[in-house]
């Protein structure tokens, strides 16, 4: 590797690509991940006439079906923010937009032109490595409250998921799953009391808790896997109740997101009056009027 490193921007006739990518003690075929091929891609185009690649042979690109769906570092599209995924093609949101709209360049390069002049994001305090995209899924969930909808089909598809038989990369035990989608379903109905019932509305505290934990339930249906790392529902064994869950929300959220809430007031407001037959608020855009 580290003579790759060195003979960048050099070139020979002659190039012989040797063993240091594969491990010694294997002799099967093995996939290479789009990020580790970007050093293979580096060797082999400092030849000029000839090419030696034993020491590669036994290594194998999915150049169509692995870097189709995954950037250059291997992270998968559909786990990029959908802003994040608009300088991709064939990402889930780029081809959204050109499936719905005629032009979609357009509505991409006035995006990128609003945002240019907004400040950077600010880190929440006291927490030093904050989850940006839980974050992001609370905001837009209490958002949709504000303005009478509930947290959105994907959020339900994500605790039917779990709930379900079918195979999730990473997903816990039969037992683990059927308690998650108990308690996810419990989130649920709540969040829907809240919309439909004066008597049981939530305070700003557990509203955000219970749409913090149900934005991991959405992460797994959209993403079709169950991370280990920042994720909230690994906590979860097949005797972990509704409570224990809301409880190990992080300080963090609550404080962030209430200070989101503020900020949203003002514009939001006259949103906040208008007909219910008015508010689109996560809705597709065959659901809106024309």
């Amino acid at each position: 590797m580290s003579t790759v490193h060195k003979a960048k921007g050099r070139e020979w006739n002659r190039v012989r690509i040797g063993a240091g990518f594969t491990p010694p003690d294997d002799d099967s075929p093995r996939n290479v991940h789009p990020a580790a091929a970007r050093p293979i891609y580096v060797a082999v185009t400092r030849v000029r006439t000839q090419l030696d690649i034993i020491g590669i042979k036994r290594l194998q690109t999915h150049s169509t079906a692995a870097t189709a769906d995954a950037t250059p570092e291997g992270i998968a599209l559909a786990r990029l923010p959908l802003t994040g995924q608009l300088k991709y093609p064939r990402s889930p949101m780029s081809t959204f937009l050109a499936r719905h709209l005629p032009h979609p360049e357009r509505v991409i390069a006035s995006y990128l032109q609003h945002i240019r002049g907004l400040p950077h994001p600010v880190q929440p305090l006291n927490e030093r490595h904050p989850d940006y995209a839980a974050l992001g899924h609370t905001i837009d969930y209490r958002l949709r409250l504000s303005l009478g909808s509930d947290p959105g089909p994907a959020a339900i598809a994500g605790v039917e998921l779990i709930g379900s038989d079918l195979p999730i990369d990473g997903a816990p035990a039969r037992a683990v799953r059927a308690n998650l989608h108990t308690i996810g379903t419990a989130f649920l109905v709540r969040l829907h009391a809240h919309l439909t019932d004066a008597s049981r509305r939530l305070d700003d505290d557990e509203l955000t808790r219970l749409c913090f934990v149900t934005g991991f339930f959405e992460a797994v249906y959209r993403n079709g896997s169950f991370p280990r790392k920042r994720n909230l529902l690994a906590q979860v064994d097949e005797h972990t109740t509704v409570t224990g869950v809301t409880s190990a929300v992080p300080s963090y959220v609550l404080d962030d997101i209430d200070e989101q809430m503020q900020l949203a007031a003002e514009p939001f407001t006259p949103c906040e009056t208008c007909p219910a037959r008015s508010a689109y608020a996560g809705r597709s855009l065959q659901e809106a009027p024309t």
